[in-house]
């Protein structure tokens, strides 16, 4: 930690600030009714799977942590205690972002869970078994190598792509950023760096949080994921930083995911509306500027 304080000096400071904004008003920013468990709202039955795995994750943790009679290895304790915790915080986002999509990623961390609780029964199964000599040698070999053999085909691995990864790697990374945007993207890229190549930096008021990288500019203040703000102590912070700013890319072709920038942002809205009046757009691209 004091290493990455020394190192990074304001931007480690900005990251903790910027994390505990988020963490602070993520609730309230991008907030939806969480469905109802059990009910015909939109998500419900994902929902309701999803809590009553974790629920029962919760429970087996406990089970663990608390029962004595039973010996169970310290690491695999852990693993599974964690497993649960982690289960429990993933789910925090999915009540505030409470559509499909994000209650859908919280069941990976439910699934790895559930997955090494039933490898650990089925190999200690296995080793009574073994122990006990219930099966013979022969055919638990057997089913050993079914089982692995399984397993492989299950995975579809392509040799092929395992010895051409570093090279397709390679492509990947040095191929140009037109290869990864649409034609609207591109055609905005192509006319808007003429227009602000007399300017240091340009700021984003708009989700497009990719643009500063695509048009090699930096953003004039720390608030370029304008996705993520919404407080009044953040917007009074980016008004500051806007005096210095002589461009604004007020609108883009992402801001109808959730309420617009200039819904959510009113008081920035207003501060650009009264000190930036000139205006260009490029397709679904709009610009302010002094």
């Amino acid at each position: 930690m004091d290493f990455f304080y020394f190192y990074l000096e304001n931007e480690f400071y900005y990251f903790i600030s910027n994390t505990l904004s988020v963490l602070e008003n993520q609730n309230y920013i991008h907030g939806l009714v969480h469905p109802k468990p059990f009910s015909e709202m939109p998500h419900s039955s994902r929902a309701t799977r999803s809590l009553l795995l974790i629920i029962l994750s919760i429970i087996i943790s406990l089970n663990f942590l608390f029962h004595e009679k039973k010996k169970y290895y310290n690491t695999f304790k852990i693993i599974i205690i964690s497993l649960s915790f982690i289960c429990f915080c993933s789910y925090l986002y999915a009540l505030s972002r409470s559509d499909g999509g994000h209650i859908k990623q919280t069941t990976g961390t439910v699934i790895l869970f559930f997955s090494i609780f039933v490898s650990f029964y089925f190999l200690k199964f296995n080793e009574y078994f073994f122990s006990k000599k219930v099966l013979n040698f022969n055919f638990s070999y057997i089913l050993s190598i079914l089982l692995f053999v399984i397993f492989v085909f299950n995975l579809k691995i392509d040799m092929k792509n395992i010895s051409d990864y570093s090279l397709r790697l390679k492509q990947f990374i040095y191929l140009e950023d037109k290869n990864y945007l649409s034609d609207d993207q591109n055609y905005l890229i192509q006319n808007l760096k003429p227009i602000i190549n007399e300017y240091k930096c340009i700021q984003l008021f708009t989700y497009d949080a990719a643009l500063p990288y695509i048009l090699k500019k930096p953003n004039c203040s720390k608030f370029y994921f304008t996705y993520s703000l919404g407080s009044i102590k953040d917007q009074e912070s980016l008004i500051k930083d806007l005096k210095n700013t002589e461009f604004i890319i007020y609108r883009g072709q992402t801001d109808n995911w959730g309420p617009s920038p200039q819904k959510k942002l009113t008081m920035v809205n207003k501060y650009i509306n009264i000190n930036f009046r000139n205006s260009k757009k490029i397709l679904k691209w709009e610009f302010r500027y002094k």
